[in-house]
């Protein structure tokens, strides 16, 4: 057989040819069919189904200093960043928000200066408050830079977080 009358099977093309070469007008454009590869768009493994959602917009994820005084009540709680997921929501719609927390599939949802509207959720929270909604557990409370610098407010997340996690 030589070169010119080479045939090639239909999945050998595929596989050597994964993407459109030549796009036809009228047809749907395959590209755009594709699965798009999404990077982890969260901060830990989420090992234990327990999501914090916040927001900066300095940081990737979580500014240092914040990143150090959430892992100090992570650890308080017998939890490490293995066993949560965080999201920053900074410059996220609520319906795309909403869309990452349920590919996320949280049982704990932490919401730090994150109000229930902007996760698309159309209820309104107390602080402090554990609240089951859509099958999962929501607590609200005040971004992480306030808990910091207030001894009531550390005090008041802890109550609430004994609760949850059952400490």
């Amino acid at each position: 057989m030589d070169i010119n009358n080479l045939k090639l099977s239909e999945e050998l093309l595929t596989n050597l040819y994964p993407s459109v070469l030549i796009q036809d007008a009228f047809a749907p454009s395959k590209l755009a069919q594709s699965p798009k590869k999404t990077s982890k768009n969260y901060l830990g493994n989420n090992s234990r189904h327990i999501l914090i959602c916040c927001r900066f917009g300095q940081a990737a994820f979580i500014p240092d200093a914040d990143l150090e005084f959430l892992t100090s009540i992570l650890g308080a709680c017998k939890l490490s960043l293995g066993d949560v997921a965080i999201l920053n929501l900074h410059g996220k719609e609520p319906a795309e928000a909403a869309v990452l927390i349920r590919e996320l599939l949280p049982e704990t949802v932490l919401l730090f200066g994150i109000h229930t509207n902007e996760i698309d959720l159309p209820v309104r929270f107390p602080m402090f408050q554990r609240q089951s909604l859509q099958n999962r557990l929501y607590l609200a409370a005040p971004p992480l830079e306030d808990i910091k610098n207030s001894k009531d407010l550390k005090q008041q997340l802890w109550g609430a977080l004994r609760l949850i996690f059952k400490i």
